[in-house]
């Protein structure tokens, strides 16, 4: 698709008016790594490898930046995550995640593989060795010479980028769970400047009564601290329905189930910080497969 310049320009003075980190909220995963019943779970904790269904989920978000009035989704992201069975004696698991973020000046993915083993019957650990890409599409920059020893060494980045993850089953009810991720905080600039990444962290608890779900958490994003709040009805035969609140955005997501091991996912998430006088939010479907019960 060619994008005219005009919106070009628009879109680059939205990011260059600080609404970057806002709108790049959108499409930042921001599961609590408590909840084992989003099947997005694993592209935030590692360690749900080992004590979720193993399963599949492929999913596709449109994000309207209020920012580009011919292309009303021009920005879009896309996520998979896939959690294999345990394996070997040590009872292994394994699993594949990873997101792409498509917009006219820029794309960034990461993409990476997990493994998860249980401690014991309420302690679970993993790992993700992830890799992150950033490319940026030059020919679109107004007023920038292409020559510019920004882009000498080339127009994209490739880093290795690590996570690490925990899960704790405190009790029947209660879970509680950590991840940090970009642990190198690896630099993604071009040429010889210097951009690290910080440290990126979640924390969160999830609460599980008959059929009501309960998560608290918090995101460590950006050197800022969100907090993560959410609550949820569940039936294993019908699906899920929750209200959640993160990174600024205030979320609805279900989870239909279908005839056998399949359910469809939708979420709407509303921004509530200033980004909402001109963003009408972001919409994600998604697509989740089951392919073994639940492992406890």
């Amino acid at each position: 698709m060619q994008f005219p310049k005009r919106d070009i320009f628009l879109f680059a003075a939205f990011l260059l008016l600080g609404a970057e980190s806002r709108l790049y909220a959108q499409i930042a995963v921001s599961v609590n790594p408590a909840n084992k019943q989003d099947a997005r779970v694993l592209l935030t904790n590692p360690a749900m490898a080992a004590v979720t269904a193993s399963r599949v989920y492929l999913g596709y978000k449109l994000i309207y930046p209020g920012a580009i009035p011919s292309n009303t989704f021009a920005l879009k992201a896309s996520f998979f995550s896939l959690s294999l069975p345990q394996v070997g004696p040590e009872k292994i698991a394994t699993g594949l995640q990873g997101r792409f973020f498509n917009t006219p000046l820029f794309q960034e993915g990461r993409f990476g593989g997990s493994i998860a083993r249980e401690l014991n019957e309420r302690v679970a650990i993993g790992l993700d060795l992830g890799v992150l890409f950033k490319s940026y599409a030059k020919e679109n920059f107004d007023l920038v010479d292409l020559d510019d020893p920004v882009f000498r060494g080339g127009s994209s980045v490739v880093v290795f980028d690590p996570g690490i993850g925990l899960l704790a089953q405190l009790n029947e009810k209660l879970a509680f769970a950590a991840s940090f991720f970009h642990l190198t905080q690896p630099n993604v600039a071009l040429g010889d400047a210097e951009l690290q990444l910080p440290i990126e962290a979640l924390f969160g608890l999830n609460f599980a009564h008959n059929f009501l779900r309960f998560d608290l958490g918090a995101h460590l994003w950006q050197k800022q601290l969100y907090p993560l709040l959410g609550a949820a009805v569940f039936s294993a035969r019908s699906g899920r329905f929750r209200l959640g609140y993160g990174l600024d955005h205030v979320s609805f997501d279900g989870q239909l189930q279908l005839r056998g091991a399949a359910s469809l996912f939708y979420s709407f998430n509303w921004p509530t910080n200033d980004l909402g006088l001109i963003s009408a939010g972001s919409h994600e479907v998604g697509f989740v497969y089951a392919f073994a019960p639940r492992r406890r």
